[in-house]
């Protein structure tokens, strides 16, 4: 940011000063995307947490609730790594929720070896999902409220979360339907002995 000082620095956040945006996302992003890179992120997740750590502190600047005790460039590093770090948690929760479901199924007691293979054909393909479908699923088969996985998931509208999970459970639908394990299964269950 080269010459800008804090002042200058806050009151063209305040202003909407596109040299200011422009200047701070030039000397702060390379930083965070180096960061989130080595902590298991992408370049996307690098955009999300400088475009939630801008916000952050413009909410800051609204309320009147920010003092500059170093320099931007600092305090604005120290908030987006803050981010990164809840989403690190977030996903770590998630992920845990994940792994239960893609364990063997060696250790669970099943009333038939039908309702073993169908249990089998699901977990192979929910891995073949997107993390999120994995997670929205996940939270729905465990019965969790639709408005709980909303939040955890971080979508704006309960309606968003709605078609998520609606296009995961027929993307899932559709893997395990082409899958020759299951046109197997499905005649087995109409063989009489």
């Amino acid at each position: 940011m080269g010459d800008l000082n804090n002042r200058k620095i806050l009151k063209g956040l305040i202003d909407k000063n596109e040299k200011v945006y422009r200047s701070i996302y030039k000397k702060v992003f390379p930083l965070i995307l180096d960061y989130v890179s080595c902590n298991s992120g992408t370049y996307q997740d690098a955009e999300d947490v400088f475009q939630d750590a801008m916000l952050e502190v413009l909410r800051k600047i609204r309320n009147h609730d920010l003092t500059l005790t170093c320099s931007f460039t600092t305090f604005f590093w120290e908030i987006c790594r803050r981010v990164w770090l809840k989403e690190l948690r977030k996903r770590k929760i998630a992920s845990k929720d994940v792994n239960f479901y893609q364990e063997s199924t060696d250790h669970i007691k099943f009333d038939t070896d039908q309702e073993r293979k169908q249990i089998e054909l699901f977990l192979k393909h929910i891995k073949n999902l997107s993390k999120n479908c994995q997670k929205v699923l996940i939270l729905h088969f465990q019965k969790t409220d639709l408005d709980q996985i909303t939040i955890i998931m971080g979508y704006n509208s309960l309606q968003t979360c709605q078609d998520k999970k609606y296009r995961c459970k027929k993307r899932l639908m559709e893997l395990i339907i082409k899958d020759p394990e299951y046109i197997k299964l499905k005649y087995e269950l109409f063989i009489i002995d």
